[in-house]
């Protein structure tokens, strides 16, 4: 563990992570980091360095307490973590957020030059207090953030807004009755299914009069310009 950070800073560490599984973690596709060690309870967030051949860090994510229980199978290798197949990890962080540091990365000649690393980490490292200082997480890019409540990722500063909640419509069709002496009219509509027909047929609809006489094929005609029949 790095000495040079303060016994009441322990809140951010460094871990290596490999290109893949950063990838993985940035896409949202893998919203948990496995790892074969416990971290100390007071760690809340990661500053994951990147092995060769990127050796930087670039990216630091907020994490949630250890999951040991079953996971939910909504992400990659959640299911390998819970069938402990020849899976190494034993704990799983849930990933909160994920922030990329908006200059250049902090490459391992900056950790060597400016933070006293001797070489590149290979296991857990507080962070320096210095390197806290000069790269505040707060203010860096964030480009994921996950509910805790229900898992659903944001990317960049854009959030979907709520889904709209269903909305139940009742249609009420009114009651056709056909009249005794009407006959059956057989009208060309011109193949036009969706044109509303207005009353003048041998039915009684709503508040129409009912028909008092058979119709022929010249007591009805279609007018086009208001798309309804019309009775002569």
């Amino acid at each position: 563990m790095n000495s040079m950070a303060s016994r009441n800073s322990r809140t951010d560490v460094i871990l290596p992570i490999s290109n893949q599984d950063m990838q993985q973690i940035t896409y949202g596709s893998m919203n948990h980091d496995f790892r074969k060690h416990l971290l100390p309870p007071s760690v809340q967030r990661i500053w994951f360095y990147e092995t060769s051949p990127h050796s930087h860090i670039a990216y630091i994510s907020e994490i949630g307490p250890a999951r040991n229980a079953p996971l939910p199978l909504d992400g990659l290798g959640n299911q390998e973590f819970n069938d402990q197949q020849g899976f190494v990890s034993s704990h799983a962080y849930p990933i909160r957020s994920v922030y990329r540091i908006r200059k250049e990365p902090v490459t391992l000649g900056d950790l060597k030059a400016r933070y006293g690393m001797k070489g590149p980490p290979k296991g857990l490292m507080y962070v320096p207090e210095k390197m806290a200082r000069d790269i505040l997480w707060s203010a860096q890019e964030r480009i994921l953030i996950r509910s805790e409540q229900r898992e659903t990722v944001s990317f960049g500063w854009w959030v979907p807004p709520p889904r709209p909640k269903p909305v139940v419509v009742q249609v009420v069709i009114p009651e056709v009755r056909l009249e005794e002496d009407a006959m059956d009219v057989d009208v060309n509509m011109g193949g036009t299914s969706d044109v509303p027909m207005s009353a003048p047929m041998p039915v009684s609809w709503g508040g129409c009069r009912p028909l008092k006489r058979r119709l022929s094929d010249e007591d009805i005609t279609f007018d086009p310009q208001q798309k309804r029949l019309r009775s002569y």
